[in-house]
């Protein structure tokens, strides 16, 4: 089934897709149609079409309930403990140490989990976007765009005195290099012009 194209008066670049693969809608913003040549918006479209061809919204939405259903389990194991903490502390009873190592790391690592996922379908989806267009560049020079876009608006406003990068592991998109590298392993640079 086709996907349903959405226009969202934002002027912020940006395009995501939502729904099933079954039923599904691309939103873009206004600030991502001004931004973007159309070679370059064809390659974020076959993008979003790639994430809803690969089902990458169920599996992200299974990865994010997976991931709060351990954090919740991990938070009523945390309150028993303490809950159980005085006859921990008057030795009536013995606490497994690790079974607390894990209600305290379990969350932090089902969340790394869940957000490794995220960079490893969007890097699967810039491949499948690259196949359907063949015109990998289009792809590429667009994320750049939307990577100097993006970079300028949450530093201003989140941290206006930041310098740093975010780690990687902690972010839901792959670094826009990787991505363009793996896009076009053998000149990305020409991507750039």
């Amino acid at each position: 089934p086709t996907p349903s194209l959405y226009y969202v008066p934002s002027p912020v670049m940006n395009a995501f897709a939502v729904g099933t693969r079954e039923n599904a809608a691309i939103a873009l913003t206004d600030g991502l149609a001004r931004g973007l040549t159309a070679r370059e918006m064809t390659g974020v479209i076959a993008h979003e079409i790639s994430h809803i061809q690969a089902d990458d919204l169920r599996a992200i939405t299974l990865s994010r309930v997976a991931t709060q259903l351990t954090n919740a389990a991990a938070s009523v194991g945390q309150m028993l403990l303490l809950i159980g903490l005085p006859l921990l502390l008057m030795g009536v009873t013995v606490v497994p140490w690790q079974t607390i190592l894990l209600l305290l790391a379990a969350p932090t690592l089902s969340t790394l989990v869940h957000l490794a996922l995220s960079r490893e379908r969007e890097y699967e989806a810039d491949r499948g976007a690259a196949q359907l267009t063949g015109d990998p560049f289009g792809l590429a020079s667009a994320l750049r765009k939307l990577e100097s876009g993006h970079a300028g608006v949450v530093r201003r406003l989140l941290h206006p005195r930041h310098r740093g990068e975010q780690p990687s592991l902690l972010r839901t998109h792959p670094e826009t290099r990787s991505r363009i590298e793996r896009l076009l392993p053998t000149r990305p640079a020409l991507a750039l012009r």
